[in-house]
This record gives structure tokens, C-alpha cells and sequence, in this order.
């Protein structure tokens, strides 16, 4: 098919199929489709994969190579040390082997760059131990039950020129608790020697809890701000931001435990961020559980353009978008989405940038941000002006889960059960970052532009259009 009828083709796909621009393809390309060096900020990127496999943990550069892999982890999230250490969720079973019940985080490890565990935590809860240590007389087992996140201090959220971990830093773990018979979200803060030195769990503050779901997808210390700074104690660089992974984004005091800001769960129709709430309901908009998500919602940290604003992936229903926006005024500063590409909300390609799980976006300290488009394992980077100036789509392969379980031998029986190639997030850091290895040669990789036309291609149908024509559609 010539270029000219390719083009004719995928403006009547885009124009009159919306459900085929929105359908996964069966075969997709992966690795590095994207890379212009010029303009990406360049180094090596951590992907965060959701459950362990026989690939490992990856660190890749630009290209797509890997540097680095950490075994037997889990990425829910991690987070790579200056010293080219790994801080991540430690997993029991054998990614090969296991069909058997999940354990949220049995534990919390660091592990060198060669891989081996040098600081551990899973003094959480004591419960009933997995089948081997059965099988071996153990009936019970500890467990740190943490899901969702994790922080050392002195380290930001993600990296920054201006953060580093502090020398026998506390650990900032997101975990699960049993509070008088209820499951309850939970936090708790650690010191090296694995005493909890802070906690809080959701059932204890309920009451204060006005609209805010007994759920956590993300938290994380706010770090040094220029709120504080200038003296608003509601953002103490001790306090926690957390979202509930519904509508609600929240801020903890560190001493009382109780919420000193937030915004959600309801959002009037004409409020900037009132696409957190994707449902329509009486009074405005309000999240959607599974659905209406958002995920990895933080205060952009100091060091990178935009410090002190909020930014979150709002997974969103049916189409997804990374916010940022002022804390203290709402106001909406920059977003990347279907719609502020130029297309329309109910256009089928307002709808192609969509992640119904997972996922997290980071800002980079030349201003660009980092998105992981988690569902698809599509890490992409854009500039402010929201060109794509590096794509990666992870080739690694994992099973999903039914009903909790991992269920590799039970979807490989079942013929219409597919793999998932899902990241939890994605972090970047410099060369510089990494001392073990030395920073690669780049490459850069060309994005072919569909839109091309050769007036010396002709043919029984070709397709007469004006380039005045051509200029009504936006290309990006």
C-alpha cells in the first residue's frame, strides 16, 4: 500500500472507528521506538516491574540495554540508591514455580549492586507461613505486608540534584495492618536496626478521615518546600502525601496523624482538577473505584522545575492524564493527555493515552517528565511542549493473577488468558548516578512521520486532498 492511501486509511480509522484507535494490538513493537538525545535528559532508567519474574529487575539505558537486574524483588515500587544499591520489595516465592497465594511484601530489602541483601525489614505481622516453611514445621511467619511504596530518607520521591539519603536513614514503608478484626491502610516509619520508630493506620483516625477511602496508592514525605518555607505548617517536609486511589489526595500531619489538606473526593464541574472524579454524579464529579483511580500522587520535590506543585497520573475513565497543579491555589499549571494534545473529549484519540491501573509520571530535572503508562509497559519522556522525545515499550512478560493468586500454570492452560508486559513505575537517573558502569554510547532512534506524501506515487485510487486540507489535522 502506497504512502498516500496509507494516509487516506488512517484518517478514515481516526475519523470513523473509534473502538479500533482504542483496541490493543495483538503484536506491538518494543524496546526504544522513540530517542532524540538533544532533548531527552539522559541516563538510565529503573523499571519498576509489578510482580518478580525470571527477567529480574531491570535498569536500562537509553537504548533499551540493560546495565543491571535485581532478583527475586518486586517493584511496588523501588528505588535505586546513589551507591548503586536497590531499596524493594523482597518476594518468597519462585517466579518460575509459585501458583500459590500472594504475600503483599513479605519484606523490605536493600541489595547492592551485585545483588546481595545487605538491610531487611518484615518485622510487620506475624502470620500463617507459606507452605515450604509448612512443609518444614513453622506455622507462622513475619511479614511486612507493604504494597504500594517506599521511601529512604533524605531521598526524594524520585531523584533530584539536591537529595540524598541520609547515613542510616529511617525507611518509609506503605503497608497493610489488622485493626480490631478490619483490614486498615497503614504506614510505618523504620530506623536501620528495623525498630518502628513512627506508625499509623486508617482505622485509628477514621473519624478524621472525612471522604477519604481506607485505601493508599502512594506516600511519600514532602521534603523541603517553598510552602514551608515561607510558612504554611501544613506542608512540613515531615508530613506525608498519600492519594486514597480513588478521588482524594491527602497530606498527614506527622504528629497528630490527621489530614491537614486535601482536595477530593467531590469536584464541581467547572474546577480544574475535576477530572480526578471521572463519575458523574449530583453536585459534580466524584472517583470511580477501579476505574476513576490515581496513582503516584506527589509534591514535585525541590531541585526540578515545578517544585512544590502537586503532580499525579489520574488513571481516569476513559481516558487517562498527568496533573500538575498549585496546592494552595488548585489551579491547574500543566497536564499531558488525549485532549491537551488538541483532540477533542470525545474523540477516539483523546482516549489513546490510557492506563486503567498502576502507573506514575516523574519530573525530570531539565523540565521534561517522565510518564509510565503502566498498563501497556510504555515508559515514554516529553518535553513541557509535550513532544515524545524517548518511548520504550518493555518486551518482559509476566502472568497476571485471578483472584489474588498468581496463576502462571492456570493461564497457560487457559488459551484466551494472555501475559501482561505491566511496570508498576519507572524512574530515571543520571550517568552520573551510577558509578559501577560507564555511561553508554547513545543512539539516537528516528520516529518515522506516517504522515508523508510522494506526489510521484499515482494509482486507480489514489486520493485527491489539498495540503490546506491537510493542515485541519493536528499531527504529533
Amino acid at each position: 500500500m502506497n504512502r498516500l492511501k496509507s494516509c487516506a486509511l488512517a484518517l478514515t480509522l481516526a475519523l470513523g472507528v473509534a473502538g479500533t484507535a482504542a483496541a490493543a494490538p495483538t503484536v506491538f513493537p518494543t524496546g526504544v521506538t522513540i530517542y532524540n538525545p538533544e532533548k531527552a535528559y539522559n541516563g538510565y532508567t529503573l523499571l519498576c516491574v509489578l510482580r518478580a519474574t525470571p527477567h529480574g529487575l531491570p535498569l536500562i539505558d537509553m537504548n533499551g540495554n540493560v546495565v543491571n537486574k535485581w532478583m527475586r524483588v518486586e517493584g511496588q515500587p523501588a528505588q535505586l540508591l546513589p551507591n548503586g544499591n536497590l531499596l524493594a520489595e523482597k518476594v518468597l516465592y519462585d517466579p518460575d514455580k509459585w501458583t500459590g497465594r500472594l504475600l503483599e511484601g513479605s519484606a523490605v530489602v536493600e541489595k547492592t549492586w551485585d545483588d546481595k541483601i545487605v538491610w531487611e525489614w518484615d518485622k510487620g505481622v506475624e502470620i500463617e507461613a507459606t507452605p515450604d516453611l509448612k512443609a518444614k514445621g513453622q506455622k507462622t511467619m513475619w511479614s511486612a505486608q507493604q504494597h504500594h511504596d517506599l521511601q529512604r530518607e533524605g531521598m526524594a520521591v524520585y531523584y533530584t540534584p539536591t537529595s540524598m539519603p541520609k547515613e542510616g536513614g529511617r525507611t518509609l514503608i506503605q503497608c497493610h495492618k489488622e485493626v480490631n478484626g478490619q483490614d486498615s491502610a497503614a504506614l510505618v516509619i523504620v530506623d536501620k536496626d528495623g525498630n518502628t520508630v513512627w506508625s499509623w493506620n486508617y482505622m485509628d483516625h477514621a473519624a478524621d478521615m472525612k471522604g477519604i477511602a481506607n485505601f493508599q496508592n502512594a506516600a511519600s514525605w514532602l521534603g523541603p518546600n517553598k510552602w514551608y518555607d515561607a510558612g504554611d505548617q501544613r506542608f512540613h517536609p515531615e508530613n506525608i502525601i498519600c492519594d486514597d486511589g480513588q478521588s482524594v489526595i491527602y497530606i498527614l500531619d506527622h504528629k497528630t496523624g490527621k489530614p491537614v489538606w486535601q482536595v477530593g473526593p467531590n469536584y464541581g464541574k467547572d474546577e480544574p482538577l475535576r477530572h480526578l472524579g471521572m463519575k458523574l454524579e449530583e453536585g459534580g464529579y466524584r472517583g470511580l473505584f477501579a476505574g476513576g483511580m490515581i496513582h503516584h500522587a506527589h509534591m514535585i520535590p525541590r531541585g526540578v522545575p515545578g517544585e512544590g506543585n502537586i503532580m499525579v497520573f489520574n488513571n481516569g475513565l476513559p481516558y487517562s492524564e498527568v496533573i500538575e497543579f498549585d496546592p494552595v491555589t488548585g489551579k491547574k499549571v500543566w497536564e499531558y493527555s488525549g485532549q491537551a494534545l488538541g483532540y477533542g473529549p470525545t474523540h477516539s484519540l483523546s482516549h489513546y493515552f490510557f492506563s486503567a491501573t498502576i502507573s506514575s509520571a516523574q519530573r525530570l530535572p531539565n523540565g521534561n517528565t517522565l510518564i509510565c503508562e503502566g498498563d501497556g509497559g510504555r515508559i515514554f519522556e516529553v518535553t513541557p511542549e509535550l513532544e515524545t522525545v524517548w518511548e520504550y515499550v518493555t518486551p518482559y512478560m509476566w502472568y497476571g493473577m485471578v483472584s489474588g493468586f498468581v496463576a502462571e500454570e492456570l493461564q497457560r492452560a487457559d488459551k484466551k488468558a494472555r501475559p501482561t508486559n505491566s511496570v508498576y513505575r519507572a524512574y530515571r537517573y543520571p550517568y552520573s548516578y551510577i558509578k559501577q558502569v560507564q555511561a553508554p554510547r547513545e543512539t539516537p532512534v528516528e520516529y518515522e512521520d506516517p504522515f508523508i506524501y510522494d506526489d510521484s506515487i499515482k494509482g486507480d485510487h489514489e486520493v485527491e486532498m489539498s495540503g490546506e486540507e491537510f493542515t485541519t489535522f493536528k499531527r504529533y
